[in-house]
């Protein structure tokens, strides 16, 4: 897997660039969450038999399995009383099942095994890229602390850097265009 603080990472900008001033901290932090949350099924996998689809990088780092979550949500944040009122929501559900989606996109371009199952449970295939620049993390903290990490985290930089670029490039362009759309009003 990619390590935890690279999958963050990404998953702050992508709430960063999904949301306007103003609004920021609560995308930043549902999408960074939500970046984590496909590495539920560790806490799961003791438990489940070998290569099933709740095994590690299986069923929860699923895209369909993603929007299907996701629209979940939206549906009972909508049904909620005091829920589903805000025009951001559909900007942070939006920003969210793109923050689960990097975090199968990551797995996918790392060099360790199983590969994602990102079609489960329609097909169950465990792929890579054909690109694997990130090496696999470590699972435990010993490792994570020691050359090891170090490697996977400076190839990780890269990604979270790419990321905060293209999110303050969508921050600015939301921000021109809010302005744009505010002259305009004025000008009636």
């Amino acid at each position: 897997m990619a390590s935890a603080l690279g999958h963050v990472a990404v998953g702050a900008a992508v709430g960063f660039g999904s949301s306007s001033r103003g609004e920021r901290r609560i995308p930043i932090w549902l999408c960074a969450v939500a970046a984590c949350l496909p590495d539920i099924d560790y806490a799961i996998e003791p438990y489940v038999q070998a290569g099933s689809l709740w095994t590690h990088r299986g069923l929860t780092h699923s895209l369909v399995v993603h929007v299907v979550a996701v629209l979940a949500c939206v549906t009972l944040l909508h049904l909620s009383p005091r829920g589903g009122k805000s025009s951001a929501w559909p900007r942070i559900a939006i920003g969210c099942m793109i923050a689960l989606w990097s975090h199968a996109f990551l797995d996918a371009m790392t060099d360790g095994e199983p590969g994602v199952a990102l079609a489960s449970p329609f097909d169950p295939t465990r792929r890579f890229f054909a690109w694997r620049p990130i090496p696999v993390s470590p699972d435990s903290i010993g490792p994570f602390l020691g050359e090891w990490g170090l490697r996977v985290l400076k190839v990780e930089l890269w990604f979270a850097l790419a990321a905060w670029a293209v999110a303050l490039i969508a921050a600015r362009v939301q921000e021109h265009r809010a302005r744009l759309a505010h002259r305009h009003l004025e000008a009636e």
